[in-house]
C-alpha cells in the first residue's frame, strides 16, 4: 500500500512544480482574447468612418464624357454625331449642416471607440482574473487534499498495526482504508476540475497552460474609485450627448440644400462646341417626403432617451459592482481571523483526539470526524483567502492599474 501511495504522488508531483505565471502576467494577456481584438478592429473602423464623413465636406472632381448621335440634322454646321468631353467639380455649400453635425458625430464615434476598447480591455482581464483565482483556489485545495490524503495513510498504516496485535477492530481498518480511497477519489475529481477551469483560462487568453504553476502575491489597490472616470460611464454619457448630433442631421432633411457645380470642357463637337466652362449653382427645396424627416427627428429623440437610460444603468451597474466587492473584502477581513482562528483550533483538536485514539481512549469515529473538521475549516479558510486577493485584484483592474 505504502508503494502504491508512493507512485501515486510520483505521478501527482510534477503537476504542482512546473513553469511559473504571476496574476500580473496573465491579466497582460488580454490582448490576445478575440473580444479584445474584435474591439480593435471596430476602432480601425470608426477611423475610417470618420474620414468618410469628412470627405462628404470636401469638393468632388469627377471627368465626363458623351458621344451623341441624332437620326438626321437640319444644320448643315452640325454632324449627325456629337462628342464631350469635361471636368466637373462639385461642391456642396449648404445641406442644412448635416455634415458637420455627423462629422462631429463621428468625431464622438470615434473616441467611443477608444472608451469602449479599454473597458473591453478590463472587462477581458476581470475574466481571466476570475479563471485565474479559481486555478489558484483549485490549487490551493489540491495541495490540502495531499495532505488528507498523507493523514489518512498515516492513520491507516497506525490502525493496521494495531489491528495485527489485536489492539483495533477489523472493522475500525476497513473504515480507515474506505476513507483513505475517498480521499483519493475526490483528489481525482478535483484534478479533473482544475484541468476544466485551466482550459476555459486558455481559452480566455489563446495560452495553452496546461503546464503552468500559478503564483499570487497579495496586492493594495486604490480603493478610490471615481465612477464617472471609468470608460464604459464615460463612452454611453458621451453616446447619449452624441444623439442630439443625430437629431441635428434629421433636421436638415427640412432645409434647403445649395450645390455648387462646374465644368470645364476639354473637347467638343457640334452644338457643344459653345464655350469651354460653366458654373452653376443649385437650389434645392424639399416639399414633401412621406414624413419621412418627422419621423427621423422623433425617432432619434427616442434613441436619445434611451441613451440616456443606458448611460444611468451603466453608472448605476459599476456602482453596485464596486459596493459588492467592497463588501467582499470587508467580510473577507471578518472571517479570515475567525477561521484562521477555528482552522488553528481544529488542527490541535484533531492532534489531542488522535493521541487520545492512540491511549484507546477514544473511537476511530471521533478521529475521523475530528479530522474532517479539520480539513472543512481549511478549506473554507483557502476560499475566503481566494475571494479577499480575488477582490482586491479586481478593484486594481477597474482602476486600469495593469
Amino acid at each position: 500500500m505504502t508503494k502504491l501511495f508512493l507512485t501515486f504522488i510520483f505521478c501527482v508531483y510534477p503537476f504542482y512544480h512546473t513553469l511559473g505565471i504571476s496574476i500580473k502576467d496573465a491579466l497582460k494577456l488580454y490582448v490576445k482574447n478575440e473580444t479584445y481584438i474584435n474591439a480593435t478592429q471596430e476602432l480601425e473602423l470608426a477611423k475610417t468612418q470618420e474620414a468618410k464623413v469628412f470627405g462628404d465636406i470636401l469638393p468632388s472632381l469627377e471627368l465626363n464624357s458623351n458621344y451623341t448621335k441624332q437620326s438626321s440634322t437640319q444644320n448643315d454646321f452640325v454632324g449627325s454625331t456629337q462628342r464631350q468631353t469635361f471636368l466637373t467639380l462639385r461642391q456642396p455649400l449648404f445641406r442644412g449642416l448635416k455634415e458637420f453635425a455627423a462629422l462631429d458625430y463621428a468625431q464622438k464615434l470615434l473616441e467611443i471607440k477608444k472608451l469602449t476598447k479599454e473597458a473591453v480591455k478590463r472587462e477581458v482581464q476581470m475574466l481571466i482574473a476570475n479563471h485565474f483565482m479559481l486555478v489558484y483556489q483549485l490549487k490551493q485545495e489540491l495541495a490540502l487534499s495531499k495532505e488528507l490524503i498523507e493523514i489518512n495513510q498515516k492513520n491507516y498504516e497506525f490502525i493496521k498495526q494495531r489491528q495485527k496485535i489485536g489492539r483495533s477492530k477489523k472493522s475500525d481498518l476497513l473504515v480507515a482504508r474506505a476513507t483513505l480511497l475517498s480521499s483519493r477519489s475526490e483528489l481525482y475529481q478535483q484534478q479533473e476540475q482544475l484541468k476544466k477551469v485551466i482550459l476555459d483560462l486558455s481559452r480566455v487568453i489563446q495560452t495553452p497552460l496546461e503546464s503552468f504553476e500559478y503564483s499570487l502575491k497579495d496586492m493594495d489597490s486604490n480603493p478610490n474609485m471615481n465612477i464617472d472616470t471609468h470608460p464604459s460611464v464615460v463612452a454611453s454619457k458621451i453616446l447619449y450627448e452624441a444623439t442630439e448630433q443625430q437629431i441635428k442631421i434629421a433636421k436638415s432633411g427640412h432645409y434647403p440644400t445649395v450645390d455648387l457645380s462646374a465644368n470645364y470642357y476639354l473637347e467638343q463637337e457640334g452644338t457643344f462646341n459653345q464655350r469651354d466652362w460653366d458654373m452653376a449653382v443649385n437650389l434645392t427645396f424639399p416639399i414633401f417626403s412621406g414624413n419621412k424627416t418627422s419621423k427621423e427627428i422623433v425617432e432619434q429623440k427616442i434613441v436619445k432617451q434611451q441613451n440616456q437610460n443606458n448611460y444611468l444603468k451603466t453608472r448605476n451597474d459599476l456602482k453596485v459592482m464596486m459596493d459588492k466587492i467592497f463588501m467582499t473584502i470587508s467580510l473577507a477581513k471578518k472571517q479570515l481571523r475567525a477561521y484562521e482562528a477555528s482552522t488553528a483550533a481544529s488542527l490541535s483538536g484533531y492532534k489531542e483526539v488522535l493521541k487520545d485514539y492512540k491511549l484507546r481512549l477514544t473511537t476511530n469515529l471521533e478521529l475521523n470526524s475530528s479530522l474532517q473538521n479539520y480539513i472543512q475549516e481549511k478549506k473554507k479558510l483557502i476560499q475566503i483567502q481566494a475571494k479577499e486577493k480575488l477582490a482586491k485584484v479586481q478593484i486594481a483592474i477597474l482602476n486600469g492599474e495593469f
